[in-house]
């Protein structure tokens, strides 16, 4: 690094990290090695790059031996030991049933607002962030989800067209520090037309009138849905 005192944790995601050799506290670029659990690493100029995205997750001992070039050419070794952490896997469920998923499920316009909750690796997260259309974060893991809401912000209304909705949950770990998010989409419905018409014309029978000896006259009924 630069200096500093070497940090020992990294997410899985962070970026690239450099290592600096120092003795003495003074930069050196030669007479330097690193190893990773005892494997060596290409050095240039006294520096490293680990790559935490590529390691898994998991602690290693880091070691730089450094040999001076000044007779009698003394020699020291100092190791540390780095922590490679995973993220965190989340996943967005129902309140009511976690085994339940939320990706793809369907509500209707007129449903009643359902409480979805976030998971953190398969246990329910007492914290983390909820966003989107027709949703209230609660603070606690959890969020209400209000399709007519949803819809409306969509543009559309109770009788207009189907709308899809992506619901955002973001964790980070306590413990680790580690963030990671996840989005699945969910389907509002619009409520359906439902009317009766005739079968011969197709006209509603709302405020129709029928002679008493008209004989048969059939019917059926006529849903529509969407705008």
């Amino acid at each position: 690094q630069d200096g500093s005192p070497l940090t020992t944790a990294y997410c899985v995601d962070v970026p690239d990290q450099i290592f600096q050799a120092f003795a003495d506290n003074e930069a050196v670029t030669s007479g330097v090695t690193f190893t990773l659990d005892g494997v060596n690493l290409t050095v240039t100029n006294g520096q490293v790059t680990i790559s935490p995205s590529t390691r898994t997750p998991g602690d290693y001992v880091l070691q730089m031996r450094y040999v001076s070039d000044v007779n009698p050419f003394c020699e020291n070794v100092v190791s540390e030991t780095i922590t490679i952490n995973a993220l965190p896997v989340v996943d967005i469920v129902l309140e009511s049933d976690n085994t339940v998923g939320i990706d793809g499920l369907g509500f209707c316009y007129d449903d009643d607002p359902v409480v979805f909750r976030g998971l953190a690796d398969n246990i329910a997260a007492a914290t983390g962030t909820f966003s989107g259309r027709g949703i209230t974060d609660n603070g606690d893991g959890t969020a209400s989800f209000d399709p007519e809401l949803a819809a409306n912000a969509a543009g559309q209304g109770r009788e207009g067209d189907p709308t899809t909705h992506d619901i955002t949950f973001t964790y980070t770990d306590s413990d680790t520090n580690c963030e990671n998010v996840i989005t699945r989409t969910v389907l509002v419905s619009p409520q359906p037309t439902v009317d009766i018409i005739y079968l011969s014309n197709n006209n509603s029978i709302q405020d129709s009138r029928i002679c008493f000896d008209e004989g048969l006259v059939q019917m059926r009924v006529r849903v529509e849905i969407g705008g």
